[in-house]
């Protein structure tokens, strides 16, 4: 009876750890699926050209009621001299944008020094967020500032004694939008780079779970070869041994001769 109870709990211990075995090995495939990721780069940043519209600045400097239609001013760029930094010419129509507008806006009674505004101007683009947008904050800016500045409503609203606080007005406001601009591309590339950073720690964390289910496998599979060499001994054990023979009676044939 004793034997019988061994042999099913070896029977059901077999059973168990095959089915323990089988489940260690979907799981080394899942979590190995899962560490796929790992294999998947970086993302890349993605760099958008802010752009503040003229539009924008003309409601900014005007009031919040809708702006009157801006009147551009396409002069062409003027050209620097050889070797000059390709950007002080777009410093300087902005510049100019707001020299005109300070003699329109004052009669003729104001007017100011290109240069002085040149250094402002740097100055203001030296305050980017990032120094890789600056050309396209200054090229942008010198368009802005032409349209902005000849658009009639903004020249309604500016004071003949201190015309330029517009100028100041459209100025940090342009600058603030552009690094506004700046700003949500940033947020959205952090956000990018956390996602990936996250799927690949729980990547790692998958492989590690994969190599600890195949290593569970194999040990599964050791003990199940072991259940196995153990029942084949019982069995042994179990089979009948062969009888053995019985000697055979020695005559005299000395004593036989006598007899």
């Amino acid at each position: 009876m004793l034997q019988i109870l061994e042999n099913a709990y070896l029977a059901i211990l077999r059973f168990v750890v095959l089915a323990v075995a089988g489940l260690m090995l979907v799981a080394v495939v899942w979590f190995g699926i899962d560490a796929l990721h790992l294999m998947k780069s970086e993302p890349a940043p993605v760099r958008v050209e802010p752009k503040v519209t003229a539009q924008e600045m003309i409601s900014l400097a005007t009031s919040p009621a809708p702006a009157a239609a801006s009147t551009a001013d396409n002069e062409a760029a003027p050209q620097g001299k050889p070797g000059a930094d390709p950007l002080t010419a777009y410093y300087r129509r902005g510049a100019d944008a707001i020299i005109r507008f300070g003699e329109k806006a004052s009669h003729g009674q104001i007017s100011a020094d290109r240069e002085p505004l040149v250094s402002v101007l740097k100055e203001q683009s030296a305050d980017l967020k990032d120094p890789h947008y600056e050309a396209a904050y200054v090229k942008g800016l010198a368009e802005t500032l032409e349209q902005t500045l000849s658009s009639p409503a903004v020249l309604k609203t500016a004071s003949p004694e201190e015309p330029f606080r517009v100028v100041d007005k459209v100025l940090d406001g342009y600058k603030e939008r552009f690094n506004g601009q700046i700003e949500t591309v940033e947020a959205k590339n952090a956000e990018a780079q956390q996602k990936y950073l996250g799927e690949k720690a729980e990547s790692q964390m998958s492989l590690y779970y994969a190599a600890a289910a195949f290593g569970a496998f194999l040990l599964i599979v050791f003990l199940s070869i072991t259940i196995k060499i153990e029942r084949n001994l019982r069995l042994l054990e179990n089979l009948p041994r062969p009888e053995k023979a019985a000697p055979q009676a020695k005559t005299s044939r000395p004593a036989e001769a006598q007899a």
